[in-house]
């Protein structure tokens, strides 16, 4: 969503200052990019690290790559935070109904108010200081994924469903 992409690089800007390494990769595309992209250059016009990847085909093992992974929309993404909650990585993202009921707030990541950046870069930051933390949320992530939204869990529902209809 466009207002998510925008609060992600303020929030990132906020963050960039902890860690010079830190970089901030925004995958997908669409009519916000620009514009995010603009927004990203005049904060950060002489230290910019914000990398736009485009769709992904491989978006799975790209967040492999990730210390953590933020969802920043207020609709949807539960299957973004679904996939990066079963490759191991903390989730931080904006606490809507959908994502509160895939994400245990402080347990398998972190869910914070819709726009609101600087709770956005608190917890990552809070995550980046204590990778321990962000170890045991990512475990706790990929048990909750694979216990309550693996394949057979999924299929077990869905044949119950099909029974009571019948």
């Amino acid at each position: 969503a466009v207002h998510g992409i925008k609060e992600a690089v303020i929030a990132f800007d906020m963050l960039r200052y902890a860690s010079p390494a830190l970089q901030l990769v925004l995958t997908g595309d669409g009519p916000a990019r620009v514009e995010a992209e603009e927004l990203g250059r005049a904060l950060a016009f002489d230290d910019f690290r914000i990398r736009f990847t485009g769709a992904r085909a491989d978006l799975p093992t790209a967040v492999r790559l990730a210390e953590m992974v933020w969802v920043a929309c207020e609709h949807g993404g539960e299957s973004l935070a679904l996939g990066a909650m079963a490759a191991g990585k903390p989730v931080i993202a904006y606490h809507t109904p959908e994502l509160g009921e895939v994400i245990d707030d402080g347990v398998t990541g972190y869910l914070v108010v819709p726009g609101d950046r600087a709770a956005l870069s608190a917890r990552a930051h809070e995550l980046l200081g204590n990778p321990e933390l962000a170890a045991r949320m990512g475990e706790a992530g990929r048990a909750r994924a694979a216990e309550r939204f693996g394949v057979a869990r999924v299929v077990e529902q869905h044949a119950r469903v099909y029974q009571e209809l019948v």
